[in-house]
């Protein structure tokens, strides 16, 4: 749980510090509808939404980080138990009209259930209005838990670009 919050303030950090110049640029996001998400013991717990922070570079490349986190009060006894994941993720992007462009690459994660993630997707991304744009996604997870498994995975991402 420590490392979670350390990683979403540094990342949260970085990307300020990158976002100065003129060739980068920091997105913060979340999942509108996610396919893998009703999955409660899997890779993503509880239905949360994820958080997406991100840094993308001449969009051409983005670096992003997938937060997930939830705080439960657990046996009606005061104990608040916490759950998580966090997955990282290298995009490329290739344009295919002046708002709208194609990107993919892999992603990598791990939750608090000690369940590891290996992803490939391919994405479409349009920007809708000045900051904001709209993604679907699909992609294929290798799941490692007690057993390993393969499972399809699709998403809509809202991102808004500061």
């Amino acid at each position: 749980m420590k490392k979670l919050l350390l990683y979403t303030y540094l990342m949260l950090s970085c990307s300020y510090f990158f976002a100065q110049e003129k060739k980068w640029k920091v997105d913060l996001g979340t999942s509108l509808f996610n396919l893998n998400e009703s999955f409660t013991n899997v890779f993503f717990l509880n239905n949360s939404s994820p958080i997406y922070v991100g840094v993308k570079y001449k969009d051409a490349f983005r670096v992003e980080s997938i937060i997930n986190l939830t705080l439960a009060n657990t046996d009606n006894f005061g104990i608040l138990s916490s759950r998580g994941s966090i997955a990282f993720s290298a995009d490329w992007f290739h344009p295919l009209a002046k708002k709208m462009a194609i990107y993919y690459g892999p992603k990598i994660g791990f939750n608090s259930n000690e369940t590891k993630l290996v992803n490939a997707h391919i994405a479409g991304e349009y920007q809708f209005y000045k900051n904001f744009s709209i993604s679907t996604e699909i992609g294929l997870n290798y799941i490692m838990e007690y057993t390993e498994y393969l499972q399809t995975t699709s998403s809509i991402i809202l991102r808004f670009y500061f």
